[in-house]
């Protein structure tokens, strides 16, 4: 079950019964807690984990960082952009 349960008000068996607002706070610190287990030199700066567009691009920018560390030879995992799968896609 893992340890979501712990911040649930007595008498709420699932996240799912929360309120929509204490939903997305539980998720959110979730997401946070993960945040500090990442390295640090990947860890988003504190000042833009509520700013979902800074997150994202945070992100754009580390996976473009493995990218390049790796040679750039990465394989897609879009089925459309790999040349393995695109023999599968019936059009």
């Amino acid at each position: 079950m893992g340890t979501a349960h712990l911040l649930l008000p007595p008498g709420v068996e699932d996240i799912r019964e929360m309120p929509g607002q204490h939903f997305d706070l539980i998720r959110r610190s979730m997401i946070f807690l993960g945040f500090e287990e990442m390295p640090e030199e990947d860890r988003p700066p504190r000042k833009i984990w509520l700013d979902d567009k800074e997150l994202v691009a945070h992100f754009d920018r580390l996976k473009e960082k493995r990218k390049a560390e790796a040679g750039g030879d990465t394989v897609s995992t879009d089925m459309t952009e790999n040349s393995l799968a695109k023999d599968m896609i019936i059009e």
